[in-house]
């Protein structure tokens, strides 16, 4: 029974990572069959120089920050303190990177910025930020499944207490 529900929680967290993947980066591959059924080169780094994937990172790590904090005081979520932190250093982090590339594309700045290092910390910053996600989510699933468990015990206990008690 255990290794089910486990099974069930790695499905279903994979399966969120999968559409999640797919739904939030639909604009880079519709912008990329776009340029080649224009017949033009599609180069990955145009879809992603104005710092999206900074944007992308804020989001995948806000939802991981709703994980945490939903049921803060009854989860059993362990270090959720530390993965809270990382999460707000990281949309921290996603927050001075989409300012650093809008003000630096604003005022004509990215001569003095490494832009190849703004984009590839975007990147990887977007890596953590679904790599966080996925084992919050994966946590959150395998505890949803263990108190559902636990309460369907729970409920048949009583309905046995109860069924004694009535003479059953």
């Amino acid at each position: 029974m255990q290794n089910q529900v486990l099974k069930q929680c790695w499905l279903d967290t994979f399966s969120w990572l999968f559409w999640t993947l797919v739904g939030s980066l639909m604009p880079l591959y519709g912008g990329y069959l776009l340029l080649m059924a224009l017949q033009k080169e599609p180069d990955f780094f145009r879809f992603v120089d104005s710092g999206e994937f900074a944007i992308y990172s804020a989001t995948m790590l806000a939802i991981a920050f709703h994980i945490i904090i939903k049921d803060y005081k009854t989860s059993t979520i362990k270090y959720k303190t530390v993965f809270a932190g990382i999460c707000f250093l990281c949309i921290l982090c996603s927050a001075i990177l989409f300012s650093a590339f809008t003000v630096a594309g604003a005022l004509d700045l990215f001569v003095d910025l490494n832009k190849d290092f703004m984009i590839i910390g975007s990147i990887v910053l977007y890596t953590i930020s679904i790599i966080l996600a996925s084992l919050l989510k994966f946590m959150d699933e395998n505890i949803t499944h263990k108190d559902i468990r636990e309460y369907q015990k729970d409920n048949l206990n009583k309905l046995s207490q109860e069924f004694d008690s009535l003479g059953g």
